[in-house]
């Protein structure tokens, strides 16, 4: 067992959304590029983030929609999104909030700067763990 603490907490959505959710620790509260680490659960519920060193991160998290024009899932101007509120880790303890809801974007919403493909492909190699697939 590792000695380094994770993250959990729920993901909630309106009851209208099926699809995959993203959720990552970043740096700043834009995510700009790969989170430093994340999951991918198949549907809202919980999550968890293990080995998450010592510090602030921001927790975020992008609602694809499923769709059967695969062009949709790159269309972030309609992704749901939720977090952005920082949390640390300090010693093992986790302070500030981990569950979060996931809304439809609003204009004044940062753009979401990850490549959510990339994202999947580094989860599909095992470099980034999941859980719900």
């Amino acid at each position: 067992a590792s000695s380094t603490p994770g993250i959990s907490g729920k993901v909630t959505a309106p009851e209208w959304f099926k699809g995959m959710i993203f959720v990552g620790l970043f740096t700043t509260p834009i995510p700009q590029g790969p989170p430093i680490s994340g999951t991918v659960i198949a549907q809202p519920g919980v999550y968890r983030i293990p080995r998450v060193a010592d510090g602030v991160y921001y927790l975020l998290a992008a609602g694809l929609a499923w769709s059967k024009d695969f062009r949709e899932h790159f269309l972030y101007e309609t992704t749901l999104r939720g977090g952005g509120q920082p949390v640390l880790i300090s010693n093992g303890v986790v302070e500030g909030a981990t569950d979060l809801s996931l809304r439809p974007p609003e204009p004044f919403d940062p753009p979401i700067l990850m490549a959510l493909p990339l994202l999947l492909n580094r989860i599909n190699q095992g470099l980034i763990p999941h859980l719900g697939m």
